[in-house]
């Protein structure tokens, strides 16, 4: 059996990135300068990073199929 790796499944959205709110509603930002970073996020990866886990982002963009993302 393969030796298993310890991994972290992050959601890019309102994890990695502040989402932004229109009409009430969360939407992803449009491109790389759009995007947010919340308080503390590099911290918390390199503490993941230093208890040897695998960061994976994990994300569902419609809005890159319909072609209006970067």
């Amino acid at each position: 059996m393969a030796e298993l790796t310890r991994s972290v499944f992050l959601e890019r959205d309102g994890v990695l990135n502040e989402a932004g709110i229109g009409d009430g509603k969360p939407y992803p930002p449009e491109n790389a300068a759009d995007m947010g970073i919340p308080p503390g996020i590099a911290a918390s990866l390199l503490r993941f990073k230093k208890h040897g886990l695998l960061l994976l982002v994990a994300t569902n963009q419609p809005d890159a199929t319909r072609g209006i993302q970067q």
